[in-house]
């Protein structure tokens, strides 16, 4: 219960902080500053777009595949492939490069 009462004081603390600020970026004067608000519009919608999925699939596979899930399944596609031989082609690659004299 305290916790959710800090929560709340302070959200209205920033919600009266916030209160002050001068957004003189929303407010243009002219044609090139009407162009560059929407621009900024634009790119922070675009932003949200891509950023809110992410940190909320974050959360469900953190919570999807923790080790405590009791329901998990785990599937194999075939037998178990030793590390040196899963890495051995990366390693080939990346052993020779254009760079080398």
């Amino acid at each position: 219960m305290k916790r959710a009462m800090g929560y709340c004081l302070v959200s209205i603390a920033n919600l009266f902080l916030l209160t002050g600020c001068n957004l003189v970026v929303f407010n243009p004067k002219g044609q090139v500053a009407t162009d560059e608000r929407d621009l900024i519009i634009l790119a922070t919608g675009l932003m949200l777009l891509v950023v809110v999925p992410v940190i909320v699939l974050t959360f469900v596979f953190a919570y999807r595949y923790r080790a405590t899930n009791k329901r998990r399944v785990t599937r194999h596609a075939g037998p178990a492939r030793t590390p040196s031989k899963r890495w051995s082609g990366a390693c080939r690659c990346s052993s020779s490069s254009p760079w080398d004299g």
